[in-house]
Parts: structure tokens; sequence; C-alpha cells
């Protein structure tokens, strides 16, 4: 996908590695990339779409009055054309004993051992795909703030511990840990 902004009340995109279907009725755009993976985004009241060719125009109907919902509209479809064909990874790593998690392909569900009582079942958005190794996992998506997202939520189950560092870490998170006191 390509952007242009012309000037302050109309951009255009283009579909160069992407597909765009766009409904006039229902206002709203839904784009897919090469590996069928699609984004929907609903369209304000206020833009006017046109399509000629592989170019699709989006003007804004009242010039001066939504001029800031316009430009944040053009921001969010300028960050999905510049991320949409990337892959996003993200790394999580285990620290501490005890710490286990299993990965089940066919049901796509995470079994957390945590070092409480019980395990954790997680289900697993369709749009990640997980690589699981022994002391990491590595999660890929196109979608941005779905891995980010998941990666939290993971992360809630086990903080890492302030003083020992047991826990969910990101790859190159730094934190400080607290000195443990002697006597």
């Amino acid at each position: 996908m390509f952007l242009n902004k012309k000037s302050c009340t109309q951009f255009e995109l283009s579909t160069l590695n992407s597909q765009l279907y766009y409904s006039q009725e229902y206002k709203f755009v839904v784009i897919k990339n090469k590996k069928l993976y699609s984004k929907v985004i609903y369209i304000p009241f206020f833009i006017f779409v046109r399509k000629k060719a592989n170019f699709f125009y989006f003007t804004n109907i009242f010039q001066n009055l939504f001029s800031e919902n316009f430009d944040s509209f053009y921001r969010l479809l300028s960050n999905l054309a510049a991320s949409f064909n990337k892959i996003i990874r993200k790394k999580i790593i285990l620290k501490g004993l005890g710490l286990r998690i299993y990965y089940n392909r066919v049901l796509n569900i995470l079994k957390l051992k945590l070092g409480f009582s019980h395990l954790i079942l997680l289900a697993i958005p369709k749009t990640i795909k997980i690589f699981k190794s022994k002391s990491f996992l590595l999660l890929e998506s196109y979608d941005l703030v779905r891995i980010g997202n998941f990666s939290r939520i993971l992360r809630k189950f086990k903080y890492p511990n302030s003083y020992t560092g047991k826990g969910i870490w990101f790859k190159n998170e730094f934190i400080k840990l607290k000195p443990v006191k002697k006597n």
C-alpha cells in the first residue's frame, strides 16, 4: 500500500502489494495482504471515497469542521500501510525454575505452568503464530496491536519478581532488581 497526502482535505491510497475492498453503503474498507490477512477499517461519516484504477481517494466533505479527525484517520491508514506487509515478531523469555509452557498446535492453546497450584489455559488468536523452544516463545503476526495485547495478557500471569527476577520477560527488557537484605 502507498499513501500520498495531497492537501489537508484529501489523500490517496494505492494498492500495490495488497487488495482493497470498499463498500459505499456500509462505509468501511477491507484491506488484504498477500498472506490473506485482512483488516477492516470503518470510515467516518465526513469522508467521501472514490476509486480510480488502483487508487482510492479519500476526501473530507466538511473541509474546516473535521480537519483534526481527518488527520487522525490519515495517520491510522498511513501506519497501517507502513506495517501491513511486515511480520512483527515478539520474543518472550521464561526465567526461573518450574516455569513451563506447553503448546498444543492442534487446539491452538497454550498450557502455562507458572508455579501456581493449577494449570492456566490460554487460547491463541488465529492471526498469531507461535514457535516454542525450551525457555522462550516467539510470537509472529501482521497485527502489531494484537501481538502486543496477547503478550501483555501472557505476561500478567507471572510478572517478573522484583527480587529474584523469576517470571515472564520480554526480550531486551531491563528491570532493576532490588537487593536482598543481609544481616
